[in-house]
């Protein structure tokens, strides 16, 4: 059974997928634009170009990434309240 290596150039390509999945994503939350999931589009890149694993890996990473910047948001908005 053969091992195939991760290469560098798709693990960049996977980060800036993730990082297009962030933006579009907060783009289309911020505007308050109905019906459009552009937070998938490096998604879709990456599983088109890299295979399904790789885009399942960017999907599942863009979810966590997204998921702790929230609960951060809302932990230092509850520590700034006044009182």
């Amino acid at each position: 059974m053969g091992t195939k290596k991760i290469s560098t150039l798709a693990i960049t390509y996977c980060a800036l997928c993730i990082v297009i999945n962030v933006v579009f994503g907060t783009l289309v939350s911020k505007l308050q634009i109905p019906l459009i999931f552009l937070d998938t589009i490096g998604t879709i890149f990456a599983a088109e170009l890299l295979g399904p694993w790789y885009g399942a890996a960017v999907g599942l990473l863009t979810n966590v990434t997204i998921g702790s910047a929230r609960q951060l948001a809302l932990r230092c908005s509850r520590e700034m309240r006044v009182p």
